[in-house]
């Protein structure tokens, strides 16, 4: 893939994953949110939420690059994930040390469940394709 692409590609998830992380947050402040008060997201709130979407997207662009070795790859994606997850959300609310390192934690333990369950998915799906693929119908009518 070409840098335009790869560019055009990361951007396009950047804006996919801020959508769905404000209405996710919107979503959240509405059921939280009592009384007469509209729910609002805040302008240096939108602005992190736009920086965590575009490490996201970098981080699944380099994923995605074939020359990069696979484990390498996902180290580079964790890490980046990681980092904005500190940086957007826990860094700006000056949490306590200990409840950013309980904070890490879980996102890093959420963040492995998903990944192997994306891979394991992803294997029986390639092991679904091959398998029809090699199938060869029998009483199918020749021409």
């Amino acid at each position: 893939m070409d840098i335009k692409g790869l560019i055009k590609k990361a951007l396009s998830s950047a804006c996919i994953y801020f959508t769905l992380i404000c209405a996710g947050y919107m979503l959240c402040m509405v059921f939280i949110t009592t009384g007469d008060e509209s729910p609002a997201i805040e302008a240096n709130r939108v602005l992190l939420f736009f920086v965590f979407s575009a490490l996201c997207a970098l981080a699944d662009a380099i994923r995605s690059i074939k020359a990069i070795p696979a484990v390498a790859g996902a180290l580079a994606h964790f890490a980046i994930y990681l980092f904005g997850f500190y940086a957007c959300f826990m860094l700006p609310v000056n949490m306590r040390a200990s409840n950013v390192l309980t904070g890490l934690i879980i996102f890093s333990i959420v963040y492995w469940i998903y990944y192997v369950a994306k891979l394991f998915f992803k294997a029986r799906l390639r092991v679904n394709r091959e398998a029809s693929a090699k199938y060869n119908d029998q009483f199918k009518k020749k021409k």
